[in-house]
């Protein structure tokens, strides 16, 4: 069983992976590979040579259900 510290990674990495996206829309058209690979990793399809300002949206929305997850999660146990 995952501790809360290991439930929250993805959490925490969506969060890096927001800033950078941020970081990156006014200089690039076109996100680094190691942006969208992590980006795939965690589960988010067709990533690749979309431009920052369409993932920026869909990264907050990957977020929500990433949050309501490990809520649900947590109720669960409590029950």
């Amino acid at each position: 069983m995952l501790d809360q510290s290991q439930q929250n990674q993805p959490l925490h990495e969506l969060d890096r992976l927001l800033e950078a996206l941020e970081l990156n829309l006014p200089n690039q058209a076109v996100l680094p590979n190691g942006i969208t690979d992590r980006l795939q990793a965690l589960g988010m399809v067709d990533v690749k040579g979309v431009d920052p300002s369409v993932l920026i949206p869909r990264v907050l929305d990957e977020q929500q259900r990433v949050r309501r997850r490990l809520a649900s999660a947590r109720r669960g146990k409590a029950t």
